[in-house]
């Protein structure tokens, strides 16, 4: 059974559904519900949390678990063949899942918030409208490509483009004048606390739960 429902939704269905639930392997997509509040409200089944992200849509997606202590590793085997058909899938502690659902969870808003303003860019300077775009798009999944594909560590490759006195340098030093890299970790941060807050929210609300 796979839960793709809201948090505030999920532990009172998942208590509803407890008894056809029994034995069952049971999958939360929920944010910030964790294993051991899922565990509370269906106590008898085999319990794994994940997060993924929009890229599922085209087979892209980035699918982090975590399944609870003692998940028969027939469960493992197709929970890894099950997520692996929408795009990479990575089994993780539990401890990252707060954080890994403001990074890779909610990332795809942030990278597209990134590409509309490189858009905007383009048609400040004249690009027309599905030109920047189509730009825009392949330029971040090159990068993304060789990122993954070189090995090297992003610092490298972005001094790979860099020359002095040149046009790359001129771009890099209005980011870094603007805080561009400032406003994304604190972006990840706060989202990350704001799960963490959603937690805490929710034990509290379920403590009641035996």
């Amino acid at each position: 059974m796979i839960f793709t429902l809201k948090p505030g939704v999920l532990i009172p269905e998942m208590r509803r559904l407890s008894s056809y639930l029994e034995n069952k392997l049971v999958i939360s997509f929920a944010a910030a519900i964790g294993i051991k509040l899922l565990k509370k409200a269906s106590p008898r089944s085999h319990i794994v949390r994940a997060m993924t992200n929009m890229a599922v849509l085209v087979n892209a997606g980035y699918t982090v678990y975590s399944p609870e202590d003692g998940l028969p590793e027939e469960h493992i085997g197709l929970v890894e063949e099950l997520f692996s058909l929408f795009g990479k899938c990575i089994r993780v502690e539990e401890k990252y899942m707060d954080a890994l659902t403001a990074l890779s969870g909610s990332g795809p808003a942030y990278l597209y918030l990134i590409v509309e303003a490189l858009v905007y860019g383009g048609l400040m300077v004249g690009l027309p409208r599905e030109l920047s775009l189509d730009a825009v798009a392949h330029t971040m999944i090159g990068a993304a490509k060789l990122l993954l594909e070189s090995g090297r560590h992003p610092s490298e490759l972005k001094e790979m483009v860099v020359t002095p006195g040149g046009v790359t340098i001129e771009g890099i030093y209005q980011l870094e004048d603007n805080r561009l890299r400032t406003a994304l970790m604190k972006a990840i941060k706060s989202a990350t606390e704001k799960s963490e807050e959603i937690t805490r929210g929710l034990i509290e609300k379920n403590s009641h739960i035996d």
